[in-house]
């Protein structure tokens, strides 16, 4: 499985839950690898990965935003990344 980036605010209650969703997805899966990029601190960084929205999410040219990221959706996001590692092995 690719480096996932987690782009997120401190000041972000979405960014909040999306984080405690993700951190109970990487005990479930020890393989998964997370950067988390505060986008306050790295603005630059975030825009040039193209991230207009927080929270987010970004492994490869794979993409995640949105105002709630519920935990069907990280799912959702880990099993595409999952697919497209397998059709690459």
């Amino acid at each position: 499985m690719p480096e996932i980036h987690f782009y997120f605010s401190p000041l972000c209650p979405r960014c909040r839950g999306a984080r405690r969703e993700l951190e109970r997805l990487r005990q479930q899966r020890p393989d998964l690898t997370i950067e988390e990029i505060n986008v306050l601190r790295q603005p630059l960084r975030s825009w040039r990965a193209g991230i207009r929205l927080i929270p987010a999410l970004q492994a490869g040219a794979q993409h995640l935003s949105g105002l709630w990221l519920n935990p069907a959706q990280l799912q959702a996001f880990l099993d595409r990344l999952d697919a497209d590692n397998d059709r690459l092995d």
